[in-house]
């Protein structure tokens, strides 16, 4: 896995831009109907492998709020809401995922921690690229990937 540190200005460059976007454009629904499906497919997939560790829910009161609208894009955004879910087996848990997916997907990840503003990383079949303080990224890294 190549882990890379990013900036809060890499952070908003790269989530301005879409990943991996299908061939169907946005004016033809018709055109994206499948691709809609393929993403919550993955969406679904990746709610599964999430409630291993946690609860989902969609109003930020249990451990992770997974997004349920898909964008002209392969990336998938989730909320981590409470600690527990800050650790490596998590993020092992999520790349492996990706890594068997017949499309390249990307997963957003967004930390919330009470008193502190939110910290980002994005999980590919291959890459994390992270807007960690040094704590996050000793608790979130397996050891193996540094």
């Amino acid at each position: 896995m190549n882990v890379h540190r990013i900036t809060r200005k890499d952070l908003y460059t790269k989530l301005d831009t879409p990943y991996n976007p299908p061939a169907c454009k946005a004016e033809d629904e018709s055109a994206c109907e499948e691709f809609f499906e393929e993403w919550h497919d993955v969406r679904n997939g990746l709610q599964t492998v999430l409630e291993r560790f946690g609860e989902h829910d969609d109003f930020d009161d249990k451990d992770f709020n997974l997004g349920d609208t898909a964008m002209l894009s392969r990336g998938i955004g989730v909320t981590f809401t409470r600690e527990t879910m800050f650790k490596s087996q998590v993020l092992e848990a999520v790349a492996a995922y990706m890594a068997v997916l017949p499309k390249d997907y990307e997963v957003h990840i967004t930390l919330q921690r009470d008193g502190e503003e939110d910290h980002d990383l994005f999980v590919s079949r291959d890459t994390v690229m992270a807007e960690l303080p040094e704590d996050l990224m000793r608790n979130l890294m397996p050891d193996t990937w540094m």
